[in-house]
């Protein structure tokens, strides 16, 4: 049962199965070589064509909207007439401060603290030497303040619309805010 080949012979039959391995090989390698060409000319296609990205894209945002989209929960409608920006202003008390000279500021109250015993103290705001401060209280965002000219015209404004400041700023002018003349 079995074959008494000669050297020759059995490397013959070595070879020649060699050469098939090597020659399938190389048929593997060139359709593989083929595939890679066209997708390179299918991508140089796609880079030169507007119309075929923009297609790409849709499809791929398509996909994955299919894959992973849920419908919206909540509903959009358009806010009541009733809705003013006052009602998104948080109610906050406020140090408002007014100088001689007709400068206003509005400072968060939290940005105050008591002086301890032995305290240098803490500049409530800065002035021109000149200028000092008359008028200084605590207020809600959402409590109106008068402002009396000396024309007798009465003007009201919410402290939410004052300008913000820091302690130490000046803050400023009422008549950059207000109507009024000199």
């Amino acid at each position: 049962g079995t074959y008494n080949l000669s050297e020759e012979q059995a490397r013959a039959i070595l070879e020649l199965r060699l050469q098939r391995l090597t020659a399938l090989g190389r048929d593997e390698i060139a359709d593989e070589l083929n595939t890679i060409g066209a997708e390179i000319i299918d991508y140089l296609d796609i880079l030169s064509s507007r119309a075929r990205v923009q297609q790409i894209v849709k499809d791929e945002l398509a996909a994955v909207r299919d894959e992973f989209g849920t419908p919206r929960r909540t509903e959009l409608t358009d806010g009541g007439s009733d809705m003013e920006d006052e009602d998104l202003i948080q109610r906050e008390d406020m140090v408002v401060t007014v100088s001689h000279s007709g400068y206003i500021k509005r400072v968060p109250l939290s940005l105050y603290r008591a002086q301890r015993r032995g305290g240098k103290g803490r500049s409530g705001m800065s002035t021109k030497e000149e200028d000092f401060v008359t008028r200084l209280f605590v207020a809600n965002t959402h409590t109106p303040v008068l402002f009396f000219s000396s024309r007798g015209i009465v003007y009201k404004e919410k402290v939410w619309r004052l300008p913000i400041g820091n302690p130490q700023s000046r803050g400023k002018a009422l008549i950059n805010m207000l109507p009024m003349e000199q």
